[in-house]
């Protein structure tokens, strides 16, 4: 089983995202925020500062919020792990293409996010498309600061909810948004998903991505296969994994984290037809600070695979994983080359 992280080593490394977040609203990145979103992220940032342990309220508030000027926090950011935020964005901003355009062209009817991270993208997605439904599955202590957060939004967001349901481990906003507490070395998928309102019979993209590292090759492959049972034959994973585990970074260090797995892009396509699944496209991170003319010197060995459910997969043939198309070949994107272009991120 996956090594058991404490609750602040799981607070901590599901924070990272988010704050990279804020700090990129304080950036020339900017634009990539709808006045709305900023207000959603922000407002999460002070719901956490709430309810952690009185050690990391103080670290965060201090740190990042009052002790540094933006400055000395981008500096931060940068030197323990450069090109962070811009990474960040860049996969925030194809996840939610890749979302708007599966709902729109694929009919596809059922998002579930697989992340673990405060940040309110599930969230965000669930306001807008409102002909899908959204599960977004995180660990207990993420579960319980973003349903707080979400049921006190106020500057411009409704403040009364539609069919709210609230039970120990499922919270149901607006009909079509569900944040299910998940133990994800523990926990049966399926059970939670269908307990939920899942339905695998209706065409669903499922997002898996960040935490992979964190589990173990076993636990890897326990997800892969839970995920093979609950498709049918064209649904679809967006996933990603690093090609190599790092050194023990600041952030590790900090979050107290193990990051166990990792696996080369070569190998991909023989992980996934033992769960029939056959990738179709892939991104891997040069393409996608290039794809938004971001610096492509930013290393980070994370990388993204489309897989698709295939039950016929022709293993005699071998797939050169180089060669298939990038996921962001059909995305419409905004270039953000001036200060009156707005393209929401989440």
């Amino acid at each position: 089983m996956a090594q058991v992280r404490n609750s602040m080593s799981t607070s901590l490394d599901g924070l990272l995202p988010l704050l990279a977040l804020q700090n990129a609203i304080k950036t020339e990145y900017a634009n990539f925020f709808l006045p709305d979103e900023k207000i959603l992220i922000n407002h999460l940032i002070e719901t956490i500062l709430q309810v952690e342990p009185s050690y990391f309220k103080w670290g965060c508030e201090i740190f990042f919020n009052k002790g540094l000027p933006y400055a000395s926090q981008r500096q931060f950011l940068n030197l323990t792990a450069p090109g962070y935020t811009q990474q960040v964005l860049a996969k925030k901003h194809m996840i939610k293409l890749k979302i708007e355009d599966a709902i729109a062209h694929q009919k596809v009817e059922q998002i579930v996010f697989l992340t673990d991270e405060y940040d309110p993208q599930a969230f965000n997605i669930a306001r807008k498309q409102t002909t899908a439904n959204i599960f977004e599955l995180v660990t207990e202590k993420i579960a319980k600061t973003k349903r707080k957060a979400f049921l006190t939004l106020e500057n411009g967001f409704d403040s009364q909810y539609e069919n709210f349901h609230y039970q120990s481990s499922h919270t149901r906003i607006n009909a079509n948004y569900n944040l299910i507490t998940f133990d994800f070395a523990n926990d049966k998928l399926a059970e939670k998903l269908i307990t939920c309102g899942f339905n695998s019979e209706k065409k669903t993209l499922f997002i898996a991505e960040g935490f992979n590292k964190q589990l173990s090759a076993l636990d890897n492959m326990k997800l892969l296969k839970e995920l093979s049972d609950l498709s049918r034959t064209s649904h679809e994973i967006l996933i990603s994994y690093c090609s190599t585990v790092n050194p023990a970074s600041f952030f590790q260090y900090l979050a107290q984290t193990l990051y166990q797995f990792a696996i080369t892009p070569e190998q991909i396509p023989d992980l996934a037809a033992q769960n029939e699944f056959q990738p179709i496209a892939k991104i891997f991170n040069e393409e996608l600070l290039k794809w938004l003319d971001m610096p492509t010197d930013i290393k980070s060995h994370e990388n993204f695979y489309l897989l698709q459910k295939n039950a016929c997969i022709d293993n005699s043939t071998k797939i050169d994983i180089t060669k298939l198309p990038l996921i962001t070949e059909n995305l419409k994107v905004v270039h953000l080359t001036h200060a009156n272009q707005r393209c929401a991120l989440f």
